[in-house]
C-alpha cells in the first residue's frame, strides 16, 4: 500500500511538464532506479528518496506510510496542484 500511496502522490504532483526531470536533478536521483523502486514490488522505495519528495513537493509523509490524514501537507503543494489544474 505504500508503494501504491507514494506513486499516486507522484503522478499527481509530477504531471506539470518537467517537474520528473527537474526533482531527478536537482536530488541527483538516477530515474531508472527510482522507477523501479516505486512501480516494481520486491523493490524498496528507498527512505532519502521519500524524504526528497515529501519537502520537494510537501506530500504528507504520514499519508504515504499509514494512510491516514491529507495527502498534501501545507500551502505549497496545494499551490503546485492548483497550478497542474490550469493544464
Amino acid at each position: 500500500m505504500i508503494r501504491k500511496r507514494f506513486k499516486e502522490a507522484w503522478d499527481i504532483v509530477t504531471s506539470k511538464h518537467g517537474e520528473k526531470q527537474r526533482f531527478f536533478k536537482k536530488y541527483d536521483i538516477v530515474y531508472t532506479n527510482f522507477h523501479r523502486s516505486i512501480t516494481q514490488p520486491g523493490n524498496n522505495i528507498r527512505i532519502e528518496h521519500l524524504a526528497f519528495f515529501t519537502h520537494e513537493f510537501g506530500v504528507s509523509a504520514e499519508w504515504i506510510l499509514t494512510g491516514r490524514g491529507s495527502m498534501f501537507s501545507g500551502t505549497r503543494c496545494r499551490n503546485i496542484v492548483e497550478g497542474i489544474k490550469k493544464y
